[in-house]
């Protein structure tokens, strides 16, 4: 005959009892101590759709791993204070793990969305990298692109031109590649020579 009701519009509290309360007691006691004798304490909080997680791959840590964050309290506070490339440099400590911290790839992922949201190159190409390996190729290409249009940025480039090559589209690989390589990222020149070979009707862009 009970019922129940809820409310999603803000997270929600509710509690009894309390910790400090039972540091009080001692051995001889008959009793708990008033506010020692909870049975259960929930706490509610409306939940979010996140990034989800995903596997790291060994390249991640060469093209990234040198950006993580050494201090992370500072990270953070530079985080929430509105800097992308403190952002990226937590997400990229929290993904690779090690040096005191956790490894928390969800989290990190989170942070390197924010990153990108706040316009750090780096965070937009870390991101895509991670969703490569992932193959989820729609969302790697989004923040490919922002990487590789905010600043050239070598990596975040690369990365979208590999998937535009394993997705069929050469025009788009090469002249990704091109982009990469003029950013000082010898792999992709040598790629796109590769591509060229293959297909001498590809333009140098």
């Amino acid at each position: 005959g009970a019922s129940a009701s809820s409310n999603a519009s803000k997270p929600t509290k509710s509690r009894d009892g309390s910790i400090e309360a039972c540091s009080e007691s001692s051995n001889g006691d008959d009793e708990a101590p008033k506010q020692c004798d909870a049975l259960l304490a929930l706490e509610a909080t409306k939940l979010r759709k996140g990034m989800g997680s995903v596997e790291v791959d060994i390249t991640f840590g060469l093209a990234y791993g040198g950006e993580a964050c050494k201090e992370m309290e500072d990270c953070e506070a530079g985080c929430n204070a509105g800097k992308g490339k403190a952002c990226k440099e937590a997400a990229i400590a929290l993904i690779e793990g090690g040096d005191g911290i956790d490894k928390n790839i969800p989290r990190g992922l989170e942070l390197l969305k924010k990153g990108c949201t706040l316009g750090d190159a780096r965070a937009c190409g870390a991101l895509a990298t991670m969703l490569m390996f992932a193959d989820r190729d729609d969302e790697a290409i989004e923040y490919g692109q922002k990487s590789c249009d905010i600043s050239n940025d070598r990596d975040g480039c690369h990365t979208l031109a590999m998937i535009f090559e394993r997705q069929n589209e050469g025009l788009k690989a090469v002249k990704t590649y091109d982009k990469a390589c003029k950013s000082g990222n010898n792999t992709c020149c040598e790629a796109a020579s590769r591509m060229r070979e293959k297909d001498p009707s590809l333009p140098i862009f």
